[in-house]
């Protein structure tokens, strides 16, 4: 198991574009980033005070355009179908791989290198409330589910399943709620509140 402690990259937001960035050109007509104005007056105290915003040769467009050419959708998806592949949970298995392809994906557009592009990463301890304790912080390892199954079963018949993962990469995996303990738990069926 991964030492338990929650790795966070300042530059997440920006990976996904910067690591689908190649040299094949895809041309994104500029009109597309435009931003209709805003006319409700219930968004006025949040109206942007700066200079108007346009699209035009200027501000974020210097670099839309550059973007647009470099990116690469077949990164993209590749990218994203490598996280989707993975349950991930605050320094589990997945997480910290998701982060690290990340970070390398970064590192091989300059990040890290330039000082101009700074990377680096954020190392917290993984805690959670204490159970001798509740007023204490305590390490939390961190777990990677492996298998599970939600099955339905009526009297003494067969069980139905209704869901059930054996690999991380399984779409049933989503059917764990978040902070799940490992657990067998057998039940009637509720179907009120009574």
């Amino acid at each position: 198991m991964n030492e338990a402690s929650k790795r966070s990259f300042l530059a997440l937001a920006l990976a996904a574009t910067v690591s689908a960035c190649a040299s094949r050109s895809q041309e994104i007509p500029l009109e597309a980033l435009a931003i209709p104005p805003q006319t409700s007056d219930a968004l006025a105290p949040f109206r942007h005070r700066g200079p108007a915003v346009a699209a035009g040769e200027g501000g974020p467009a210097r670099f839309a355009r550059a973007v647009h050419r470099a990116f690469d959708v077949r990164r993209a998806h590749e990218l994203v179908a490598f996280i989707e592949a993975r349950y991930r949970a605050p320094a589990n298995e997945g997480y910290d791989e998701v982060l690290e392809r990340i970070a390398a994906e970064l590192r091989a557009g300059g990040f890290g290198d330039d000082p101009r592009f700074e990377l680096f990463e954020i190392v917290t301890p993984l805690e959670a409330q204490s159970w001798e304790n509740p007023t204490a912080r305590a390490p939390a390892p961190a777990w990677t589910p492996e298998a599970g199954r939600i099955a339905l079963r009526a009297g003494e018949g067969e069980a139905e399943v209704l869901h059930a993962f054996s690999a991380q990469a399984d779409r049933d995996r989503v059917m764990l709620p978040v902070y799940c303990p490992s657990a067998q738990v057998e039940g009637p069926v509720a179907l009120g509140l009574d």
